[in-house]
């Protein structure tokens, strides 16, 4: 019987110049199997950047087999007048998926 819980881990090369506001910054996630297999997924996070911005960055899962093709995206939502918005960064990897017990 398969786990009803499993765990996503993320596999991607990051930019040094870049600052990825994640859901897997903190590592593996974890969902209800029922709630992701076969369905894209898409992780939204709106954060304040020392820039004076305030980014919202979108993480897209997209089922391909036993694993999910992974992008990232950021853009700007609005600035404090006169702060300058830091480089926009994006990122493409691969989350693979196993049950946990």
């Amino acid at each position: 019987m398969r786990s009803s819980t499993v765990a996503l881990e993320l596999d991607a090369t990051d930019d040094a110049a870049c600052y990825y506001e994640s859901a897997f910054n903190d590592g593996t996630l974890r969902f209800d199997r029922a709630a992701i297999e076969g369905r894209p997924l898409h992780l939204t996070q709106r954060y304040q950047w020392l820039d004076g911005c305030t980014w919202e960055a979108e993480e897209t899962l997209i089922p391909h087999g036993s694993l999910f093709a992974y992008s990232y995206t950021e853009h700007v939502v609005a600035c404090e007048e006169g702060a300058t918005p830091a480089r926009a960064c994006e990122r493409h990897g691969v989350v693979s998926l196993r049950s946990l017990p």
